[in-house]
């Protein structure tokens, strides 16, 4: 005969302890799907945020940040920084875009769109050998400069803006319609630096998303590789630009149409008072070539754009 305080007692003792393991397990699981709550805090410079956003690219949950970014002897910030990735989440609140939200102070950034500019830009398809290599790469500065641009807006006190909004033909350069993009973009290169104080890879970076874009409109035939109707040469920007060479057409197709006014607006602006004029010249000579399709069959040349007020 068993008494009451043998095996029963101790049964129900762990069954206690079994239901209480249960219950915990159950919070844990409701916390883990919740949004998470707490921010986690950063300080420093954008490229290191970058590099902790692309540790953890594959999350399957989102993460916010409460981030200042320190450039040189500047701090622009506190800003919330909510990460997610659609291809891994269904909890984007902008699926594939970025967004910034100046009078709350919060970007909130999908890193899916950063994943679909390399494949649309073929930035990887030339270096198969060191492709996931060459990726994280991408990923770290294309999303530095679009944090940059997003920051630049919470910073100028701007409305909401949307860094994949579709701006079409040569709105992208026209100062009255695009004010504020424009100011973000200065303001990103305030923020990255210049071409002398910036990094190489961030620059490095723009400059091959560039030359993917200028290959495809000019080379469509063979993009991504280069052909002959581009000289190879130069110093980093790959374009014919010898005296005569015909306008660069951009067709309003593809996902994200003036993003080679974009970069190369970067571009142009990044050279601006360095000793790195060369960049700075190439760039403007490529600007001085672009048109724009502003409406079917209706070019229009961006000469005169950056001197526009």
């Amino acid at each position: 005969m068993i008494g009451t305080s043998g095996l029963p007692r101790r049964l129900i003792g762990a069954a206690n302890i079994l239901l209480i393991g249960q219950l915990f397990l159950l919070w844990m699981s409701v916390e883990c799907n919740a949004v998470q709550r707490v921010p986690m805090e950063f300080r420093g410079a954008i490229y290191a945020f970058a590099q902790s956003v692309v540790d953890r690219w594959a999350r399957s949950r989102p993460s916010t940040f409460l981030v200042t970014v320190q450039s040189g002897s500047s701090y622009y910030g506190p800003v919330f920084v909510n990460i997610t990735n659609s291809t891994f989440s269904g909890d984007a609140i902008y699926r594939n875009n970025c967004v910034a939200t100046p009078f709350d102070s919060v970007i909130d950034c999908d890193l899916k769109l950063v994943d679909d500019l390399i494949d649309e830009f073929k930035l990887v398809e030339l270096f198969q050998k060191d492709a996931r290599n060459r990726r994280n790469m991408y990923r770290k500065y294309i999303l530095c400069w679009i944090l940059a641009h997003e920051l630049g807006h919470v910073i100028l006190k701007h409305g909401v803006s949307d860094f994949s909004e579709d701006v079409v033909g040569a709105r992208v350069f026209d100062f009255k319609q695009q004010k504020d993009e424009l100011a973000a973009d200065a303001a990103a290169v305030s923020i990255i630096g210049n071409l002398t104080e910036g990094s190489v890879s961030a620059y490095q970076a723009i400059l091959d998303i560039t030359n993917s874009l200028l290959r495809k409109a000019i080379c469509p035939e063979s993009f991504p590789k280069l052909c002959s109707k581009i000289p190879i040469g130069g110093v980093g920007l790959y374009f014919d630009y010898t005296s005569g060479a015909s306008h660069i057409k951009i067709p309003l197709s593809g996902s994200h149409p003036a993003f080679v006014a974009r970069f190369l607006r970067i571009l142009y602006l990044s050279g601006v008072g360095t000793s790195e004029n060369s960049i700075n010249y190439l760039a403007k000579e490529a600007i001085d070539q672009l048109m724009v399709e502003r409406d079917v069959n209706d070019w229009v040349s961006l000469r005169s754009a950056l001197e526009a007020r």
